[in-house]
């Protein structure tokens, strides 16, 4: 990062407490950086915070499990095997269309959901997978950290990026353009 633009974080994000996001000239996404009040820490969302989880259809859901959908038999001792139906109320199985609920549900949102389909999961996932850090930067010099979250607690499987500060989030989205990624940064207040 050049150093006029280090030290106009340092000024705006540091001394003044205002965000410093400079969007691309073009940006083609949107990476939300949502908080509780002002001033952080930030979680990073790929897709709005608030949106709600839409459930897959059994089709999905099934498929994600490796069930045969072309042979009714493997769908029936899934859902005997997973919830217990008896082979004489095979009749009364959810139509493959129909949203998942119940249990699976649950499921569905505790694993699926929490680690590979919210908005924290996937800017997780985007975020990984890039060469975010400088190398040649001193730990005394950054400006801010991104923390990587997988399952915080005993029993969570939430997974999610965590940006501690404004700077961070000044230093992320100046790196995610020398990347050419188009992604901007967005605060937005939960």
């Amino acid at each position: 990062m050049p150093a006029a633009v280090a030290r106009s974080i340092r000024e705006t994000c540091i001394l003044g407490g205002e965000p410093y996001l400079v969007a691309p000239p073009s940006p083609d996404a949107t990476l939300f950086a949502a908080s509780e009040c002002t001033g952080g820490p930030y979680t990073l969302h790929i897709g709005h915070p608030l949106s709600e989880p839409e459930p897959p259809t059994w089709e999905e859901f099934l498929e994600s499990r490796s069930v045969d959908l072309g042979s009714k038999r493997a769908i029936s001792n899934w859902f005997a095997e997973e919830y217990g139906y008896e082979e004489d109320s095979m009749d009364s199985l959810p139509s493959l269309e129909d949203p998942i609920d119940g249990c699976a549900y649950e499921q569905w949102l505790d694993w699926d959901y929490q680690l590979w389909e919210s908005p924290m999961a996937t800017a997780y996932r985007y975020l990984e997978d890039l060469p975010l850090a400088n190398e040649n930067l001193e730990r005394e010099q950054a400006l801010g950290q991104l923390r990587f979250i997988e399952g915080p607690f005993p029993g969570s499987n939430l997974t999610y990026v965590e940006a501690p500060d404004l700077p961070t989030l000044a230093c992320l989205q100046e790196r995610l353009k020398e990347l050419q990624e188009g992604v901007t940064v967005k605060l937005v207040v939960v």
